[in-house]
């Protein structure tokens, strides 16, 4: 009985090109070119000063803030805006009339009349990076801390600190935990007392680091420390979008 012979072709990969285009040439109707240039603008302004209100907002609060779900924190990121209605959150309508009072001037905050699934999905976007920013970049700056507090290197300050979020049980980006991996116990017995009274310290002020009420108050507390040594950066309570620009889409 002869063997079924299989045929096989060679399987050209074609190489993908992109062309760029700007909108006028890819878009023939006018009316629709208008409509995209306009959302563009309006959601990068909502972005910018919507981030900026909320870090204000929960700066002015002290990091003491319990209406972090999505819903609630919406109603805060676009209060700044055109179109935006009053907060049924006190707190809120508090900073706002701060603000308000406070900066004069006010440049144009973005107009969301009109672009409710636009901001919608702004707003789904940065809410992912708000958590984020509190469950992730907050390690960098407390890493910072140690290294003012305790005059040491940047290898030692971030490597203590990856160590002490473990023992406390903070949430740890995969990268994160492979490096642990890689390093070992690479921390001197001289430093285990250190990192032990940081663990007791931070367990004194938190009882769930994975809740995002909690992570938000302690990383208020570190940029409150942070920002008594001159050279430290300065933390902001939420992730800052980019300034809006005069042509995003051209």
């Amino acid at each position: 009985m002869e063997s079924d012979i299989v045929h096989k072709e060679d399987f050209v990969v074609r190489k993908f090109i992109s062309n760029s285009f700007s909108i006028n040439t890819a878009i023939i109707d006018a009316s629709w070119r208008k409509i995209i240039k306009n959302t563009t603008r309006e959601a990068s302004k909502v972005s910018y000063w919507g981030s900026r209100f909320l870090a204000y907002h929960i700066a002015r609060l002290e990091g003491n803030i319990d209406h972090l779900d999505k819903l609630k924190l919406r109603s805060c990121f676009i209060r700044l805006t055109i179109g935006s209605r009053k907060s049924n959150n006190n707190q809120v309508e508090e900073s706002f009339n701060l603000w308000t009072n406070k900066i004069q001037n006010i440049p144009e905050t973005g107009n969301i009349s009109g672009m409710n699934a636009v901001v919608n999905s702004l707003y789904s976007e940065y809410y992912v990076n708000f958590t984020n920013y509190h469950k992730y970049a907050i390690l960098n700056h407390y890493s910072w801390l140690l290294r003012l507090k305790y005059d040491t290197s940047k290898y030692w300050s971030v490597t203590a600190a990856k160590h002490i979020f473990k023992k406390c049980g903070f949430a740890l980006s995969p990268k994160v935990m492979d490096e642990m991996k890689e390093e070992g116990e690479v921390i001197g017995e001289g430093m285990l007392s250190l990192i032990d009274n940081e663990v007791k310290f931070i367990k004194s002020i938190i009882d769930s680091p994975k809740k995002l009420n909690q992570l938000v108050r302690f990383h208020y507390l570190i940029a409150q420390q942070l920002s008594t040594y001159g050279d430290a950066p300065q933390v902001a309570m939420a992730p800052l979008s980019s300034p809006p620009r005069r042509s995003i889409i051209y």
